[in-house]
């Protein structure tokens, strides 16, 4: 009746499953590039102090800053309009052509501008990071990664899921021997990281020239940067308002204490990396469920799922703000780092308050009438974190740089309860904020002054009957025993097999 022929059909079923193997792939590549620091942490916090972790929260900052300035958001304009027209090919030469040899200029001109004015106008930011190598040498990466990170956008934007993860893996394992060279071989501390990016990013950008960027139009087309720039612009201050929410307690901390307390504050984000990634699987996977599923289901069952989802999220923020010590003594054997655990719990529960942010934001996306002013939650956040970082780090410290960070995502998961109530989405606000509530203050029970064996033995038994009781409620209201073994079928018929 609707006039679907049978290879149309089979397109379609062709691009869900082209989707579908892509979604996979980048969500493994991410997940891989996220948790990094966590996998090789054992192996540099041997060699790196506080201090060097310091050094590479504070130019790890700089080079987000320059990436947004030196890219102008226009590799976000690439995949909308290489699909303009029919010829979507010679739309990405002429497109990616143009983009390569701005974003090159751009960034150059950020590094040069960089080296020439920074050693006077970031003074106040280093504070006890010398310039030289460090910012300086970070400055030098500029123009490779920014064509090394373009080059990704092409293969995404044109479905090369496998070749991406391929190109993705081999760099990750490019920067993480050169950087294992550099600091365990030549024992160059955070200079050796630093080093490592350098000559990683220049290879593949050098890979990404002779793979395609000499095969496009290299020249400066203006009705394709008139017409990306139109799209990209707008976006730019949204992203960077986003990165300097993200970090400004951790530079200002570095600028009013020093390196060594920037690295323990980066050190405990490192360990609330566990939850950011489990955080953001749990939220892809949410996506397209809840748009799929919200308008057909039961309100009242989207709410159970929502609040179950969340309530597990609290009980691990939980368990890994109570056994942080536990994790970085296992993973590293520097005593000077293991002073990290103690700002995890503000950390992790950040994350968690960013989660339910999310949630909210998915639900102001569905109805879409509010999503244009979704700017308005970094335009909230930057400037609280900026001012309370001022008033509570100089009294503080990390403290004073944590709990800022904390307040700062209150106010931004605020905003987006506001726009998601005016757009018509209904939650038990007190639930989630009581769920907050209770993991932040259960959290800080790691800081309470009794022997180790005690604490340990009673943060063991309370995750225990959490956990325990979570599966129970879960048990009571999903068909969770019904998902385990159809998941665990196929790997018990495997056994039978076997065994036979």
């Amino acid at each position: 009746r609707f006039g679907f022929s049978y290879g149309y059909i089979c397109r379609w079923m062709a691009t869900l499953r082209t989707v579908t193997r892509n979604v996979f792939l980048y969500s493994l590549s991410t997940v891989l590039q996220r948790s990094s620091s966590i996998i090789f942490f054992p192996i540099f916090s041997f060699y790196l102090t506080k201090g060097d972790y310091g050094i590479q929260s504070v130019t790890y900052f700089i080079g987000n800053i320059a990436a947004i300035v030196g890219a102008l958001g226009l590799p976000n304009t690439a995949t909308r309009l290489m699909h303009q027209g029919d010829d979507a090919e010679a739309n990405a030469r002429k497109i990616f052509g143009s983009y390569v040899l701005v974003i090159v200029l751009l960034n150059t001109v950020v590094a040069a501008l960089l080296l020439g004015l920074g050693p006077w106008t970031l003074q106040g930011l280093l504070n006890d990071i010398p310039f030289f190598p460090y910012v300086a040498l970070t400055a030098c990466t500029f123009p490779f990664i920014a064509v090394y990170n373009l080059f990704k956008v092409y293969l995404q934007s044109t479905h090369r899921g496998t070749r991406f993860v391929q190109v993705d893996f081999l760099y990750f394992l490019a920067n993480v021997g050169c950087n294992v060279f550099f600091v365990a071989v030549m024992r160059m501390g955070a200079l050796g990281i630093i080093l490592g990016n350098l000559v990683a990013s220049s290879v593949f950008s050098a890979y990404a020239y002779f793979a395609f960027f000499r095969h496009t139009f290299l020249r400066f087309d203006k009705q394709v940067l008139r017409e990306g720039l139109h799209f990209a612009l707008p976006l730019v201050p949204y992203i960077l308002l986003g990165v300097m929410t993200e970090w400004a307690d951790k530079v200002i901390l570095n600028s009013k204490i020093g390196k060594d307390a920037s690295g323990i504050l980066y050190i405990a984000t490192m360990v609330a990396a566990f939850f950011t990634v489990l955080r953001e699987s749990g939220y892809q996977a949410l996506i397209p469920w809840f748009y799929q599923q919200y308008g057909k289901l039961e309100k009242s069952y989207v709410d159970r799922v929502l609040k179950a989802s969340f309530a597990g999220m609290a009980i691990f923020a939980l368990c890994l703000s109570w056994f942080a010590f536990e994790v970085l003594s296992i993973l590293s054997s520097n005593a000077d780092l293991l002073a990290a655990y103690r700002y995890v719990p503000f950390i992790v529960n950040s994350a968690l308050v960013v989660f339910l942010g999310q949630l909210l934001n998915m639900s102001v996306m569905y109805y879409k009438t509010n999503a244009r002013f979704l700017f308005m939650t970094t335009l909230a956040g930057f400037p609280v974190n900026l001012l309370m970082s001022y008033l509570l780090i100089p009294h503080f410290g990390i403290y004073g740089a944590s709990i800022s960070y904390f307040i700062a995502m209150s106010a931004m998961t605020t905003v987006s309860g506001v726009l998601s109530y005016r757009s018509g989405f209904r939650i038990d606000y007190g639930f989630y904020i009581g769920i907050v509530v209770a993991s932040l203050a259960l959290s800080c029970a790691v800081l309470l002054p009794l022997q180790f064996w005690t604490l340990f033995a009673l943060k063991a038994a309370v995750a225990i009957a959490l956990v325990g009781g979570f599966y129970a409620y879960l048990a009571k209201h999903f068909p969770v025993q019904a998902m385990i073994q159809s998941r665990l079928q196929p790997i018990l018929a495997f056994a039978q097999r076997y065994r036979r």
